[in-house]
C-alpha cells in the first residue's frame, strides 16, 4: 500500500514523502493516526511536482545567498557613540543596531539571529560573524566615540 506522510515518522519518512508500507499499517495505524493519507494516481502526480518545486527553490535560495555572501565580506559597518575616557560605551551596539544598519544597506535577508555575536561595548574596530546559508561571514564594525 502506498500512502502519503502527512507528518514526520520516525524510521519511516518525512513529512510529504510517498512511501510503501504493509496494507495493516497503513490503513490502522497511520491513516487512523492522522500520520498519512492513501495515494491514488493523483495525489502522487502532486508529490512528484511539488518535489520538483521545492528542489528549484532551493536552488534559487542557494544561488541568492551566494550572491549577498559575496557583497557582505566587503561591508564594514560605522557606528558612533558617546563612550568614557577608558573607551567603555555608555550604551553598547546591540545585534537590532547592527541589522538596521545592514537593511538600510539593502540586505534584507539578515535577522538577528543569523548574527553570531554579543553587544559590542567599546570603541575601535570589531570583526562579527553573520551566519547566512550555513556558512560565517565576517564583517567589519567601527566604533568612534562622539566628542
Amino acid at each position: 500500500m502506498k500512502v502519503i506522510l502527512l507528518r514526520d515518522v520516525p524510521r519511516l519518512g518525512q513529512r510529504g514523502e510517498l512511501v510503501d508500507v504493509k496494507n495493516g499499517y497503513g490503513r490502522n495505524y497511520l491513516i487512523r493516526q492522522g500520520l498519512a493519507n492513501l495515494a491514488d494516481p493523483n495525489t502522487t502526480k502532486t508529490i512528484h511536482a511539488l518535489k520538483e518545486q521545492k528542489i528549484q527553490k532551493s536552488q534559487k535560495d542557494k544561488d541568492l545567498v551566494a550572491s549577498v555572501q559575496k557583497e557582505l565580506v566587503q561591508v564594514t559597518l560605522h557606528f558612533s557613540r558617546k563612550a568614557n575616557e577608558k573607551g567603555h560605551l555608555f550604551g553598547a551596539v546591540s545585534r537590532e543596531d547592527i541589522v538596521d544598519s545592514l537593511h538600510k544597506k539593502g540586505f534584507s535577508l539578515i535577522s538577528e539571529n543569523s548574527i553570531d555575536a554579543s553587544p559590542l561595548k567599546t570603541i575601535g574596530e570589531h570583526t562579527i560573524l553573520i551566519i547566512l546559508g550555513g556558512q560565517k561571514i565576517p564583517i567589519r564594525v567601527i566604533i568612534q566615540e562622539i566628542l
